[in-house]
């Protein structure tokens, strides 16, 4: 483990399968707030899943990932899409971006800050933030930070296999900023959350839907959770099994499905800057 990080997810072993196992949840809700003449930064930007819909919709995005391979599986899939204005940088996000003050009309950032810290009080995730909140245009309060995250109730309540793996989830939500502490390190650098919009789909797409594919390796190490739990594993994947056989784990599924559709399996917080100083143009 990095000074920078606390990844826990080997993303080489399974950049070529990621998008097998991951949707671009949100990504409609997200889309409302774009104008074709924006330039922004997917910070954290994987294999595209958010990023290359998006530049499809802007005139230029910035991707920025740690990892090498995420980054080539990016740039073929654009490559077979035809989508060119985009560009990347390799590094992690707790480091300074290289990008001036005020330069960029967006900056998203999905499902990054859980890898990046082990716990409280987050300072690669405040770091990062804060980052993005420099990079951020503020004339006219136009500019905005995205941050996608899975919340706690979220967690524990929206996803079915979380019943069987409350350790692994815990341990997760240790990782994860809290809704709380990110309105207040926005608001050290003054910018307020405006937005919240909650994330229906599945954040694995229809793979979700499979209730035996949590019993598959592949659909497992795609899912940060359960890397978590690795001592409690067996146990908790033959109570899967017995409770599959005697369809047990529907009624699971289905309990964690209302809850998905009322609550989402993630949320998008959306901040802009909230200070009006003299000279900056923003409007009242």
């Amino acid at each position: 483990m990095s000074e920078t990080s606390a990844e826990f997810t080997d993303y080489n072993d399974y950049s070529s399968c990621y998008d097998d196992y991951h949707a671009p949840s949100g990504l409609d809700l997200f889309a409302r707030l774009l104008k074709p003449s924006m330039i922004g930064l997917d910070a954290g930007c994987g294999t595209g899943t958010y990023m290359i819909p998006l530049a499809e919709k802007v005139t230029f995005v910035s991707g920025l990932d740690a990892n090498e391979e995420m980054i080539k599986v990016c740039k073929e899939k654009a490559a077979r899409r035809g989508v060119s204005n985009i560009g990347f940088v390799q590094q992690s996000v707790c480091e300074k971006l290289p990008f001036d003050d005020s330069s960029l009309d967006f900056i998203m950032c999905s499902h990054v800050l859980c890898h990046i810290d082990t716990g409280k009080p987050f300072p690669n995730a405040r770091r990062a933030i804060s980052e993005f909140c420099r990079v951020c245009k503020k004339s006219a309060g136009e500019g905005f930070v995205a941050i996608l995250l899975t919340t706690p109730e979220q967690h524990r309540d929206t996803f079915w296999y979380s019943h069987y793996n409350p350790t692994g989830v815990e341990r997760y939500i240790e990782r994860e900023i809290s809704e709380q502490e990110l309105r207040s390190v926005f608001e050290e650098n003054d910018f307020s959350i405006t937005d919240v919009f909650h994330c229906r789909e599945p954040l694995q797409g229809n793979m979700y839907y499979n209730l035996s594919g949590v019993l598959n390796k592949e659909f497992r190490k795609n899912d940060s959770t359960w890397l978590l739990a690795p001592e409690e594993m067996e146990g908790i994947l033959e109570k899967i099994r017995q409770d599959l056989e005697k369809g047990l784990a529907a009624q699971v599924f289905l309990d964690a499905e209302r809850r998905r559709i009322e609550i989402g399996q993630a949320s998008i917080f959306v901040a802009r800057y909230n200070k009006c100083k003299e000279g900056d143009g923003l409007e009242h």
